[in-house]
Formats: C-alpha cells, structure tokens, sequence
C-alpha cells in the first residue's frame, strides 16, 4: 500500500510538472496554427495511450469499447468535448489569455461540485465540504484583487 501511495504521489507530481510547463511550450510554437497543435496532441496521446493499453494487456478493452455503439457514442462525444476543452486553452495560452484561462481551470471543479449537488443530490462528507468553501472563498477573493 506505500508502495501505491508513493507511486501515486510521484505520479502527480509529474502531471503537475507537466501542466505547470506546457505553457512554456505552446508560447514556443506560437507561430503554429492552434488547429496544428490540437491534432498533435490528439495523435501523439491516441498513441500514447495505445502503447500503454499493449503494454498492460487492456487493448482487448479498448476494443471490446469501440464495437459497443453506446460505449462510441459515449466516447466521441467526451473526445470532442475534451479537444474544444484544449483547442480553447491552446488558443487562450497563444493569445496572451493565461489568466483568464487558469481561472477557468480553478472554477470548472468548483461548478462540477455545485452541479452535482444541485442537479444530482449528491451530499458531500465534511472533508470535501470544507475543502470546496476553502476553495470557493480563495477564488473569489483572487477575482476580486
């Protein structure tokens, strides 16, 4: 169980390295049509993840996914919902919109809680019922500065 929880730790530490950097490359190829950055990322991520699912033994899953027609559905439409999520922050990055743009990516899981408990009726635990005010409260106090 250490084992996994260091992993896991690791594991995010790099995602967030990662994210913390990939602006610094989309302002290096700026001068590349936003579209162009878009479809690599789809490329080299489809790729990504299809070594991954060979590497692990999970492209009978995949496959089993792709042949059910709700399963598709589902799936084409979370991937176009995801490229407009990045064309937009690629786009949002290039243009010199990077504040705008992290405080989308700051209030986007506050509104998911909010939906969930409104729309869903899905009751919090006190953990995240905390952890969700202390959120909301810094942004809007950084909103505000």
């Amino acid at each position: 169980m250490l084992r996994e929880r260091r992993l896991g730790l690791a594991c995010g530490v790099v995602a967030y390295l990662i994210w913390g950097f990939f602006p610094i490359y989309l302002k290096a190829v700026v001068a590349t049509p936003v579209l162009e950055v878009l479809s690599h990322r789809v490329v080299w991520a489809f790729l990504f993840l299809l070594a991954l699912s060979g590497l692990t033994g999970q492209l009978a899953d995949a496959r089993a996914a792709l042949a059910n027609r709700k399963a598709l559905a589902v799936l084409t439409a979370s991937t176009l919902l995801i490229a407009i999520n990045w064309g937009i922050y690629i786009f949002s990055v290039v243009n010199g919109r990077m504040l705008e743009s992290s405080l989308g990516y700051y209030i986007n899981p506050l509104v998911n809680v909010l939906l969930g408990v409104v729309v869903l009726g899905e009751r919090l635990e006190w953990p995240v019922r905390l952890a969700t005010a202390l959120a909301a409260r810094n942004g809007s106090s950084s909103a505000i500065r």
